[in-house]
């Protein structure tokens, strides 16, 4: 970890990372792979970038009726993150 990255923890306890085929996984140690950037938008959201050079990303298919968590190459809609006060 350095000044540029943050690892996001779980409500579990866990991290979570770029895995094979850009799906998140979690991960009990925060290594290379859980590194993320965060960089800010003008809109205020923040999107997190893997070392992987891709962007942390959760969204809904419709006709799964299921949410996905996973990492896109792009910097859209569902790459925003809103950070909040803990």
């Amino acid at each position: 970890m350095n000044d540029n990255e943050v690892a996001i923890k779980l409500n579990r306890g866990n991290y979570i990372g770029q895995g094979a085929f850009d799906h998140a996984k979690q991960r009990h140690v925060a290594d290379e792979m859980e590194m993320l950037t965060p960089v800010k938008n003008k809109d205020g959201s923040w999107p997190f970038k893997s070392r992987g050079k891709k962007y942390l990303s959760s969204w809904r298919s419709d006709s799964k009726q299921r949410d996905y968590v996973d990492f896109q190459k792009h910097n859209k809609r569902c790459e925003k993150w809103t950070l909040e006060r803990y």
